[in-house]
Order: structure tokens, then sequence, then C-alpha cells
């Protein structure tokens, strides 16, 4: 059965990371617990920094349940707290949670892709992932209307780990991407977007905010 944790600092019990264990089979809390290989393997750099700051204590939030029920609630509880390298919290978590990379983290995003990079995969090995892949559960209607939910509000675009809040410091108008920021004045989104990160002159009153 599946379980959810939190990591707190040591010194303070402030909440930093939100994780799911045993997905794939009982893992006796050592994914939560950090204390091996199997808990320690697949740790951001962020994360270990905390660690080494301030040390952590761990506390199951969720133990016994569904593996659906692990994830919803991890969506749920990211999303509440929030993550520090998207500016919306207190999580080094690098991704909105659940299955997948949800709104992945350039850092994750990195360390997937490197893994791949002149991989090659023979006709046999192909059929092998296509099988497995036939074989995964697919969501349930309910299942997807719940993470649905709990991503609700967030910008159209919110999964791009680029996205920020665009202001017009005449108007005070704020937009939610910068191609509608761009489309307002009439130019090309990657026109504005080189503004914006400072590879060319500003020439415009729009910003990031």
């Amino acid at each position: 059965m599946a379980y959810v944790y939190i990591h707190n600092r040591e010194d303070n019990n402030e909440p930093f990371y939100i994780g799911v264990g045993g997905l794939t089979c009982f893992d006796n809390y050592q994914r939560a617990n950090a204390n091996n290989w199997k808990g320690l393997k697949s740790r951001s750099k962020l994360w270990h920094n905390y660690v080494n700051l301030y040390g952590f204590n761990v506390k199951i939030l969720l133990d016994n349940c569904s593996k659906e029920d692990a994830l919803l609630k991890e969506v749920e509880l990211i999303s509440k707290y929030g993550r520090k390298d998207i500016n919306t919290g207190i999580l080094v978590n690098h991704t909105d949670g659940g299955e997948g990379r949800v709104n992945s983290s350039k850092e994750i995003n990195k360390k997937c892709g490197s893994k791949n990079i002149g991989r090659t995969w023979t006709k046999e090995q192909r059929a092998k992932i296509a099988a497995k892949a036939k074989l995964r559960s697919p969501r349930s209607k309910e299942t997807r209307k719940k993470i649905s939910l709990a991503h609700k509000g967030k910008p159209k675009n919110y999964r791009n780990n680029t996205a920020k809040y665009v202001i017009n410091t005449i108007t005070n108008q704020r937009f939610d991407t910068c191609k509608k920021a761009a489309e307002s004045i009439g130019i090309k989104y990657g026109t504005l977007k080189a503004m914006l990160n400072g590879r060319n002159p500003n020439k415009t009153n729009l910003k990031y905010e």
C-alpha cells in the first residue's frame, strides 16, 4: 500500500518537501526516511542543501492507501504549500506531484533528458516498452477531474516553467502569459520575451511582475 509523507526542517519544523512512497511495493518507509540509497537516489540538489543546512524529520500524513489516493493527496499538499523553484511557496519539490513530471523544473527535465542522450532501443526493447504501456490502467474520469481541480486557477501555460506574470507599468494591466502581453501592444511574442529576459533593450512599458 502507498503512503504520503512530509519532510520538516529540524530547526523550526517548517515543511519543505512532500513525497509519496510504496507506489510499486511496500518499501518499509525507506523513501520517507531517506536513510538508504532508495530514499536518496532521486533527491534534488535543493533537497540535499536543505537537509545539510537544517536537518529534517519525517511525518507520515496518509498511510495504507491506494496509489491513486496517495498521488491525489500529494498534488493537493504541494498546491497548498507551493514551490520555491517557481516562487509559489516553501517546498523544494520540483514538480506539482501526481504521476509524471507535471510542471517539472528545468533541473528535473535536464536530469531526465540527459539519461537518454545517445541512447538507442532495439525493436525488441521498443516492443517491450509498448506492451508495458498498454498494461497501465488508465485514469478514471473521477481521478482526472480531481487532478484537474487541484490545478484549477493556475495560468493556462503554468506547466511551462518559464511562465511569469507580466504587468504594464503604465496601465497596471496584468497578463498571465507573455504571449497575451505581446498581443496587447501588437508585437511578436519572441521579441517581447527577449526584451523581458534582458537579451534585447526593453522598449515597452511591460515587465515581469
